[in-house]
């Protein structure tokens, strides 16, 4: 589970990231 959470929690922070710089562009 803490696993998984931990995963899950990264790919939210990556996508995220990936958001923000693409409404910076």
């Amino acid at each position: 589970l803490y696993l998984l959470r931990g995963f899950g929690i990264t790919a939210w922070t990556h996508a995220l990231y990936d958001v923000s710089l693409l409404v910076i562009r």
